[in-house]
This record gives C-alpha cells, structure tokens and sequence, in this order.
C-alpha cells in the first residue's frame, strides 16, 4: 500500500523508538491514512509520516523498494541503536537523509551515550540540551558539535517527551475546571535526592522559613519506583494543589559556575505547568528564560530578574509574611500561573513548521 505514495515526502520513524514521542506531535493535526500490519501512514499538509512496525532493517528494504518519495529518518533509541545509526551513516539511497532526536532531557556528551563524531552523514541533531565533552582536567566544556548549521537545540523538545511519557496527553485539555477544595497556607516542595549537597542547602534555606510543607519519599515510594517510576509522579495532581504555592527543584544545580553542566528541562517543570498552583522553580536561568519567553509564568517573576538574589528575596518575603501577605501574592500569582497549562497545550498541539520544513526539505 505504500507503493500508492509517489512524489512525497516522508518523515519516518520506528513505533518502538521513543523518538515517537516527539515525532508524532510534529503535527497533531495530521489525519490516519494507512494502517496494517507492518506500518501505519499519516497524511499531514506538507508531507506523510511513517511509523513502521517491525525492525530497522527491513525498514530499510521498505525505504529500497519505494524509492519514488524522499524519507527523512528520524530515531533517538531502540534496540541495535548503534549498529542502526552506522547503517543509516553509510545508507546511500537517493532522497534520503537521517537525523538523531535527543528530547530526553539529560546530560549528553559528544561520545556517549553514542559517539556522535562517528556519524558523517547526519543531517540534523534536534535536541532539549547542550552537547558536552570532557577537557583534559575531567572538566565539562560546550562540544564544537553544537556549533554546526545541523545542530537544533530547543529546551522546549523535553517538555514534549515528558508530557507523554507522565501521560498528561490523557488529560482533559483546557483549563482545571475540578474544585480544589481548601488550600493550606505555605509553600509545598518535594525532598529527595539528598545525596546532592545543593539541594539540602536549598532545602535548609526554606525549612528555615516556617512556611514549607515538606514531603519525603519512604522506602515504600523506593521500592515501587523500581517497579513502575513513571507512577511515582501520579501523586503530584494531589500534591501541587494542597498548597498556595510550590517550590520546584530541577535537576541541574542552577548558580553552579565551577563547571558547565548541561542546560535542560524535565518532568519536574512540567508537572508545575500542569497545574493552577502557582510555583517557584530553581532551574538553570537559561532554561528558565527559555520558559517565560515562550510565554510561561512562575512565582519568581515577582521577585525581579531570575537569579541568586532572586531567590533570596523570595526567602526574606517568606521569612516577614503572615498569611494574609501569603493570600495576596497567591491571588495575584494564581491569576497569571492557571494559564500555564492551556499555553502548554497550545505549543504541544502545534504544527512544528520549523522543524518540518528542515525534515522535508533536505
């Protein structure tokens, strides 16, 4: 049935590659057209996208035999990954080109997790984050690579990974429209990972406060985690909307200078955009920045310009409050941060010209 195509373009991508997640919300819009056994074919305005069923081979011999359209291969992980990406570098089949997605939302060197100076025929590397290499001193440095014309670096592709890997695409759209009930007075956090020194120090700050709920994780959380860890972030609906505020760690240390660390974003955002509650993220200030230009609003704008002083504002405000302080900045906050989750779907459910017209132009 693919052999009906002609003259097309085709974006493709194998349905067991978690590069499915990214790639199926190029465009949202775009219409069932061909589904059997071996594949399934979207009709999107400007081209086709294929998702194939079975292994990258003979999806390969798929690509061989229908020669007549132009494919535009896109992967980031499945099984043989490696041994996949040095035969799509040596692939030479006119009207063909393949590039990485890295929407994951992770530290990412130039040889690991694959040796991106390997691949000589790569057309584009969409990713969430920079890409690193090591110094002669074990220190961490901005790869060459990322300076490439081919190199798309975005922080927002990690909120598209995430939003369906938590299942937030089974959410109703739109704005919350459940009652909430009573909210206690306070900020709410999470406390794990405490292991990492800039976290307890962060942490300590805000005890110190008297106006933090803190919830730990127990060995019961621990032990199920290693069961299923995608519901270990179920709770959060409960959660985040317990309190008048949030306070949000993100994975990276965020005023660190003593070494570069890799700029992204994670679930642990995401989750704040999901719901009304207004919140204090501690991201990196250039991920942050990223976030409020595309139209996001978290609690530290009340505080000036995002940085340390920022948030030690933010920690003398919580210090002198009483609880009718507390209620006006929640008022004022919950205005502006309700719209969170309605400007995340409207980017999630875009049509992704940009990238589309670098895939099937190529």
């Amino acid at each position: 049935m693919l052999d009906s195509i002609k003259n097309s373009k085709i974006i493709v991508c194998l349905l067991d590659d978690i590069a499915i997640r990214w790639v199926h919300y190029l465009d949202p819009s775009k219409l069932l057209h061909i589904e059997n056994n071996d594949y399934i074919v979207y009709k999107s305005k400007d081209c086709y996208f294929l998702y194939y069923k079975k292994d990258y081979v003979s999806l390969i011999n798929l690509i061989k035999v229908n020669h007549t359209n132009y494919y535009h291969w896109l992967l980031i992980d499945f099984a043989n990954v490696d041994k996949a990406l040095k035969e799509l570098d040596n692939l030479h089949i006119s009207d063909f080109n393949y590039s990485i997605v890295n929407a994951m939302g992770e530290t990412t060197f130039e040889d690991h997790p694959r040796r991106l100076l390997d691949l000589n025929n790569i057309k584009y590397y969409f990713s969430c984050c920079d890409i690193l290499k090591k110094t002669h001193n074990n220190r961490n440095e901005i790869s060459e690579i990322q300076n490439g014309d081919n190199v798309i670096i975005n922080h927002l592709y990690s909120l598209i990974y995430f939003y369906v890997k938590c299942g937030f695409n089974f959410f109703e759209k739109g704005k919350l429209n459940f009652d909430i009930g009573k909210r206690e007075p306070g900020v709410f956090l999470y406390s794990k990972n405490e292991d990492r020194s800039w976290r307890n120090y962060y942490s300590s700050n805000l005890i110190n406060t008297n106006k933090t709920t803190i919830k730990s994780f127990s060995d019961e959380d621990a032990f199920w985690m290693g069961m299923n860890n995608n519901l270990l972030h179920t709770p959060f609906i409960v959660d985040y909307n317990s309190h008048w505020f949030n306070f949000v760690f993100e994975t990276q240390p965020p005023f660190d200078t003593s070494n570069t660390h890799a700029k992204f974003i994670t679930e642990k955002t995401l989750k704040t955009l999901m719901v009304e509650t207004p919140s204090y993220i501690l991201p990196q200030k250039e991920t942050y920045n990223s976030l409020i230009a595309a139209g996001f609003y978290f609690l530290n704008e009340e505080f000036g310009e995002y940085n340390l002083e920022n948030y030690e504002k933010f920690l003398i405000f919580l210090k002198t409050c009483n609880d009718n302080d507390l209620e006006v900045l929640f008022t004022k906050a919950f205005q502006k941060s309700r719209n969170n989750k309605i400007k995340l779907e409207d980017y999630i459910y875009s049509y992704k010209e940009y990238e589309i017209k670098l895939l099937i132009n190529g």
